[in-house]
């Protein structure tokens, strides 16, 4: 189970913005008791960042 978490942490944390991750941890400790709710949120939250950081890089050079 540990290896099919860390394809879905990464597969929804990609898409999913990170304060929602909380609401889908609850329900995947739910349905499995062996759940890594620690690990699953911190994998999400890095494929996120991952699949999102030219979004929230900013260029605040200024140009003389």
């Amino acid at each position: 189970m540990v290896l099919e978490q860390d394809i879905i942490a990464e597969a929804i944390g990609a898409e999913v913005f990170p304060s929602r991750l909380q609401p889908i941890a609850d329900q995947l400790e739910k349905i499995n008791p062996n759940f890594n709710r620690q690990k699953f949120i911190d994998r999400a939250e890095a494929a996120w960042l991952k699949a999102h950081e030219d979004e929230w890089r900013v260029d605040d050079e200024i140009p003389y």
